[in-house]
């Protein structure tokens, strides 16, 4: 996996993840095994989300939460409950507290106790956070860059990579190390939120050259594209991505002197709470990234 680690991803907690993980195992038996979209049984899910166009995040997030397809039932049902029990309806992190959305005009405390139980319901072994994420100035530094040093390796006409893509790239790359890691010889299904139009056609084809292509198929397969508001699990990677970046900003923003009230999924990554994968793209994350790009390892099975 390349990148900048995030603050507290040393924290790790492989023993619980790995007896997170025995009740999907292979060796358990298939039975355990749910389907995935219109045709394919998997071990593992993957939801993903991106950053959408929240003008508050100033920044470019892809992520989400991999683990297996019993965990992800149990995820889906505790988040629905958590839904129902605090009246929000389907949550949308960019539209809870605008005007006329479900938490406008909440005191903050009580919008803090929601995203505390909202990171409590991911908060068990087995469920780990993925993504790739920078800030936009950050693209605009390098991404001419990491464009020009693609380029070579790119068929006729090339299509410039985009932040989305790029920081997807990685989510993906952090996928497949999750499934090879424990599982071999498996997949891992990935079901995404439908990107905005302007999106579209460069996500698909990432997700399409991901799942079909070597060496990464051996580990990802059958994109779905849907509705947050047919899928649960699409609302928890809505979560994701929007407290990913609340994660960066308390470290970004305000690295000596944290908010008096820390975001309870940022405190839960830097506690061990949660595993995550998550990279940070930093200047000093780009230029490991340019390396390898130029060395022709950032897209090879070497990164996995």
């Amino acid at each position: 996996m390349t990148g900048h680690a995030l603050p507290g991803e040393e924290a790790t907690k492989n023993d619980e993840i790995a007896k997170g993980f025995t009740e999907a195992s292979p060796a358990r038996g298939r039975d355990l095994l749910l389907p995935f979209g219109d045709a394919v049984g998997v071990v593992l899910k993957a939801y993903l989300d991106d950053s959408g166009s929240d003008a508050d995040l100033r920044g470019v997030v892809i992520a989400g939460f991999v683990a297996s397809a019993t965990d992800w039932k149990r995820l889906e049902e505790r988040w629905v409950r958590l839904e129902d029990k605090r009246q929000i309806g389907h949550f949308h992190a960019s539209k809870m507290r605008r005007r006329g959305g479900p938490c406008d005009g909440w005191p903050y405390p009580r919008w803090h106790q929601l995203l505390s139980d909202c990171t409590n319901a991911v908060t068990y072994p087995g469920i780990i956070h993925v993504g790739g994420c920078m800030l936009s100035e950050t693209w605009a530094r390098y991404g001419a860059e990491v464009n020009e040093a693609m380029r070579p390796r790119q068929g006729p006409n090339p299509k410039p990579m985009t932040a989305d893509v790029f920081c997807l790239n990685h989510a993906l790359q952090q996928i497949a190390s999750v499934t090879k890691r424990y599982f071999p010889g498996e997949h891992t299904g990935i079901f995404i939120e439908r990107p905005a139009t302007g999106k579209q056609a460069s996500m698909k084809e990432t997700l399409k050259a991901y799942t079909t292509s070597p060496p990464w198929s051996k580990y990802l397969t059958s994109t779905g594209i849907g509705d947050r508001d047919t899928r649960p699990g699409l609302r928890v990677a809505d979560f994701a991505a929007n407290a990913t970046f609340r994660h960066l900003r308390d470290f970004i923003e305000t690295p000596k002197e944290p908010p008096p009230m820390r975001d309870p999924f940022s405190l839960a990554i830097t506690q061990g709470k949660i595993e995550s994968a998550a990279k940070y793209y930093s200047d000093e994350g780009m230029e490991e990234a340019l390396r390898m790009i130029k060395e022709g390892v950032f897209a090879s099975e070497e990164v996995v």
